[in-house]
Formats: C-alpha cells, structure tokens, sequence
C-alpha cells in the first residue's frame, strides 16, 4: 500500500498489468508515466487531485511491478495495454493523461478524437477505381537472424564535452543521469555494444532519444539530441554514432543526457565509466 491507496493487477493484452488507485466514488482519471520511471512517479499529482477524482497510476509493460514480456513493443502496444487495463477495471469515460512515453500511450497518429459540441467536417465519397489483379510475390529466402553483439563490460564516454549536472537524488527531487555539455552538433557514440530499443523525436521531457538495450541487464539513455543516426531494431556496437548533441525537450542548453539503467533502476553512470 502507498498513501493508503489501493494496489492491484489485472490481466491485460496478454501479460499481467500492475496499478494504484486512490479509490472513491468519482470520476477515474488514468495517469501513464515516462519512460524511465513508473506509476507511482505520479503520487504527488494523485495526492492533489484525489479529493476530487478516482486516481489510477499504471505500471506500464517492462516497468514497476508489472510483467515483462519478450518482447517490448511499442507505443500501440502500450496504448492497447491501457485500453485493456481501462476495460478490465469497468471505467466508464475515464479521463486519460500521460508525458513522455505514456503519453505516446495515451495518443496515437490516426486515432480520432471526439470533441464535444464539434461539427464534423465534410469528406466526399471517394470514387471506387479498378482494382488491379493480383499478383504473386516470387519467394524469398528467410532473412538472417540479427546477431545482437555482446556486451563488452565497460562504458565509453557518450560524448566529449564538461559534466554540467551529476547524478544526486534527494527527499523531493532527483536527478538520476550525468548531463555532458558540448556545442550543438557535438557527436553522441554507443556506450555498449547493443540494439536501439526506442526512439523518439523531439517528445517532452527528454525531446530526441535513443535507449539502447545490452544483453547484461543494463540499458543506457541519451537525450536531447539535435540529430539521430540510427533506427528502432538497429545494432549498435560501442563507439557508433547514434546522433549529434542538442537542446530539445525540456533543456536549457546543448548538451547529453545520459542515464544508465540496470535491472530496471537508474544508477549513477560514474560507477560504469572510465
């Protein structure tokens, strides 16, 4: 229990999902967290709003007590997670809000949106055309398993530049990362031989991303960029580029950064570099 809140699971989209809920007979509010943190990163929102909403906090897929499939998905299977979670629980009209991640989750390019007293436009009926007949796709020879390289054991330096914030965590705030300042365009390397897990264009707090997941437990995050070099799924080995140094997001200057997670808890790079 948290704050005397209510914990539960539910199953959902084929795993088991985790929550916390304040409880009570009024309008239920889902809140989805970012990406490196989970529900309960909320609890001074819900302690605001709980006297007049029915507060649920969810433990996306990978994060908190929640499960971990093998595989992650992305932002539509963490937006079908939720619709499930939404079902599961009986909500009726919740109201949905999310940052970062969960709000990708909450959000998704061609959904349509219901606004209240709007008039919908006018759309013309298409005019049918033929449809070509169909043709078969000669056969191709199965593609070659991606080999993930290993994990070296050893961090590289993100990036050449003068730490302007360390990591420290205190009663009410945190900063749970090293920021590395540099001039914009500055390259950002790999750390650790691994594969691109997520990225994300200019999306509040952490504006451009790449995270990248190694096969010793460990992740490592870098944000802010002005530019990426690679792509989702992508192999990356220890000192490639994945983009250029920027301010984008919640940034007060050009600069990295970096977090790195490992067994799903932030911990201070230092202990892992050079």
């Amino acid at each position: 229990m948290t704050d005397h809140w209510a914990e539960g699971d539910v199953l959902t989209n084929g795993i088991r999902m985790h929550y916390y809920r304040t409880g009570g007979d009024k309008p239920p509010l889902v809140l989805a967290h970012g990406f490196s943190d989970n529900g309960l990163c909320w609890s001074p929102v819900a302690r605001v709003l709980q006297a007049d909403y029915d507060v649920i906090m969810i433990d996306a897929r990978n994060h908190g007590k929640s499960e971990a499939p093998a595989t992650a998905g992305g932002s539509r299977a963490q937006g079908d997670d939720l619709a499930g979670l939404i079902r599961a629980l009986k909500l009726e009209e919740p109201a949905v809000m999310g940052h970062s991640m969960g709000g990708g989750a909450t959000l998704q390019a061609g959904q349509v949106l219901v606004i209240p007293g709007g008039e919908k436009p006018y759309v013309p009926k298409p005019t049918p055309t033929p449809r070509p007949a169909p043709t078969r796709a000669p056969a191709q020879a199965p593609a070659a398993p991606v080999q993930v390289p290993s994990a070296s054991g050893s961090l590289l330096w993100p990036m050449q530049g003068v730490i302007s914030q360390g990591y420290w965590v205190a009663q009410y705030a945190s900063h749970r990362a090293i920021d590395i300042a540099a001039p914009t365009g500055t390259p950002i390397y790999a750390a650790e031989n691994g594969v691109v897990t997520h990225v994300q264009w200019n999306l509040w707090p952490y504006g451009t991303m790449v995270m990248v997941t190694h096969d010793n437990g460990m992740k490592t995050l870098y944000a802010h960029m002005s530019a990426l070099n690679v792509a989702n799924g992508q192999t990356v080995s220890k000192g490639d580029q994945l983009g250029a140094c920027g301010s984008t997001g919640r940034s007060t200057g050009p600069h990295v950064h970096f977090e790195v997670i490992r067994n799903g808890a932030q911990v201070n790079p230092l202990l892992y570099l050079p």
